[in-house]
């Protein structure tokens, strides 16, 4: 298994990642660019590029979780996580989030962004595998 399905091999197996409509191995690599523990610090301008990326990947992320996540019953445990991951996702890119004018502020709210995606990768995931279940 590669390393960016690696990271979530406990709800995708590698064989099903390419056949989920969100394209899962984008997104990790995404994420590298500023989790990764030897990734380099990118100048302000790539970080403004990722950020964008990142902040695409949410929006597209979000609405596919929130469906998922809907059809569960409402004491649902995943159905919670996943509803408190789509809010805080929200919030990270809602009005008034954003990147300070520094590099080391903008590094930051990329990394925030990152962990935000990478939790709605994870999210959805797992609802799907939960959803694949339930449809047996």
């Amino acid at each position: 298994m590669d390393q960016h399905a690696s990271l979530h091999r406990n709800f995708l197996l590698k064989e099903e990642i390419g056949s989920y409509g969100v394209d899962i191995r984008t997104i990790l690599r995404s994420l590298d660019t500023v989790l990764a523990e030897d990734a380099p610090v990118p100048r302000h301008d790539e970080l403004e590029d990722v950020t964008l990326f990142l902040r695409g990947h949410i929006a597209l992320l979000i609405p596919e979780v929130e469906e998922l996540a809907w059809a569960l019953p409402k004491d649902d445990s995943v159905r919670c996580a996943a509803l408190a991951g789509v809010r805080e996702a929200q919030r990270k890119t809602g009005p008034g989030a954003g990147a300070g004018s520094g590099l080391m502020s903008a590094l930051r709210y990329a990394q925030q962004l990152a962990r935000v995606c990478r939790a709605l990768v994870h999210h959805y995931g797992q609802l799907q595998v939960m959803g694949e279940h339930n449809d047996r």
